[in-house]
């Protein structure tokens, strides 16, 4: 089974920045380019809605045995 990555972006952005960093962009966009699988997903941590039982959710259903997990921060 070939293996894939799930790139977990825990972000503290103002209201108008994009949806994604540019980092998380630019390390998926290569992933894919590379043939990569990966599942990009970004949380905005200063955000009065985020609850990290969400990204543990959201990780634990993406997980089939063979998902590797990063995360990164964007400030």
């Amino acid at each position: 089974m070939r293996r894939r990555l799930l790139l977990i972006g825990l972000d503290w952005a103002k209201r108008k920045d994009p949806p994604f960093s540019l980092a998380s962009a630019s390390i998926g966009a290569n992933l894919i380019k590379h043939g990569i699988p990966v599942v990009l997903k970004t949380w905005r941590i200063n955000n009065d809605n985020f609850n990290n039982h969400s990204v543990i959710s959201f990780v634990e259903s993406h997980d089939d045995g063979s998902t590797d997990v990063a995360f990164g921060g964007y400030v």
